[in-house]
Formats: C-alpha cells, sequence, structure tokens
C-alpha cells in the first residue's frame, strides 16, 4: 500500500497537469488567432507560454522520478507514474506546435483571406485536449476512445485543406506562399490533435494495463 505522501505528491501532480494543459490550449488558441488576423503581438506571449510548458514538463518529469525512487512504486501506481510522464511529453508537443504556428504569422506580410476552415480545425482540436485531460483524471476509458472518433473528424477536416489548397495554388503561382502556410497549419492543428489522442491511448494503459492503438489511417492519406 502507497503511503498518504505518496497519494498526496500524485494528486498534485494531475493538478500541475491540468494547470499545463490550460497553458497549451491558451496556446494554440493565440497562435491560431496571430496567424487567421496577421497579429504579431501575441507572438511574444505565445513564447512565453510555450517556455512554461517546457518548463512545466521538466518540473513534473523530475518530480516523478523523485517519486519512483522514494516509494519504489509498483503496478497500477508505477503505471500512474508512467502515463504522467508520457501526457506531460505530449502536452509539451502541442505547445511546441502551437510555436510554429506562431513561427508563421510572424512572417506574414499581408492579409490572409480565409476561405478554409482552420478555426472550426482549432476549436476541434483545442476539444481534444479538454477531453483527453478530463479522460485522464477521470480514468475514463470510455470518453478516452470516443477521442479517436473525433479525431476523425479532425483528419477530414486537414485533408480538406490540403486539397483545396492545393487547387489555389494551382490557380495562380502567387498563391503558393498562402497556400503552404495554410497547409502548414492545418498539419500542425492535426498532428495537435493526435497528441490528444495519444493522451486517450495512456488512459486505456492505465487503466487496464494494455495499449488501445487508434485504428490505422493509412487509407485516408492513400487518397491524396
Amino acid at each position: 500500500m502507497v503511503s498518504k505522501a505518496y497519494e498526496d505528491a500524485i494528486n498534485q501532480l494531475f493538478e500541475d497537469i491540468v494547470i499545463m494543459s490550460e497553458k497549451a490550449k491558451k496556446t494554440v488558441s493565440l497562435a491560431v488567432d496571430a496567424f487567421i488576423n496577421v497579429d504579431q503581438t501575441k507572438v511574444p506571449e505565445i513564447r512565453k507560454l510555450d517556455d512554461e510548458i517546457y518548463s512545466m514538463e521538466m518540473m513534473i518529469e523530475k518530480r516523478c522520478i523523485e517519486q519512483i525512487a522514494l516509494n519504489a512504486p509498483l503496478a497500477t501506481d508505477l503505471r500512474i507514474i508512467f502515463v504522467i510522464m508520457k501526457v506531460i511529453t505530449d502536452l509539451n508537443r502541442i505547445g511546441r506546435y502551437a510555436n510554429n504556428i506562431a513561427d508563421l504569422a510572424g512572417k506574414q506580410t499581408t492579409d490572409i483571406e480565409f476561405e478554409y476552415p482552420i478555426l472550426e480545425m482549432s476549436e476541434k482540436s483545442i476539444s481534444l485536449i479538454s477531453e483527453a485531460i478530463e479522460s485522464f483524471l477521470e480514468r475514463d476509458t470510455e470518453k478516452a476512445n470516443k477521442l479517436f472518433e473525433k479525431d476523425d473528424e479532425v483528419d477530414s477536416m486537414w485533408l480538406s485543406i490540403f486539397r483545396d489548397s492545393l487547387t489555389y495554388m494551382m490557380e495562380d503561382p502567387g498563391n503558393i506562399t498562402k497556400g503552404m502556410e495554410i497547409i502548414l497549419v492545418a498539419r500542425y492543428l492535426e498532428r495537435i490533435a493526435d497528441h490528444a489522442c495519444n493522451i486517450g491511448e495512456r488512459v486505456n494503459y492505465l487503466v487496464t494495463g494494455t495499449r488501445r492503438y487508434r485504428p490505422q489511417r493509412e487509407e485516408v492519406f492513400n487518397e491524396l
């Protein structure tokens, strides 16, 4: 049986993950807003949040290692530590992708006419992060498994944006830079959604001891 001190330490780590996830969601939201509105004033805040997310990952990882050394947890207790370390890696990657979107916002010199559902795609991706963290905190495998279905919607949007952007670029070589920027942002958002689903996979492992892998998606990208 684990000690009360260990339980308190784990609960604190859960609270820190919630804070980290909120920073990650805010970073994505700000980055997409900066890109759509060509607003470079938000870029410093995005950079700061990304740095804070990275610092939290390092801090949480250090405390996880300390708990392993101090308490030598076994079975489910050890899986909790393992999953926490994986979840914070996913959240850090989400922050990095948001930072990449901010890079594009900072380089724009002209407004982009948005005919693509970038904002809607970002909202779906952010929603997936929220639901992934909820499933983790509640250890709810049913909620975690539903993430994969919602991720399919994001994948479909990415595919649609990719195709529409190619058409946009072929119509006029002057559209190539804009089209590539849109493709990159959509790709980053698709990867953000994937990292949210990774957290869902961790929840299955935490609860059952077996990782449930999402269905293969090669057939989707073979359509490109």
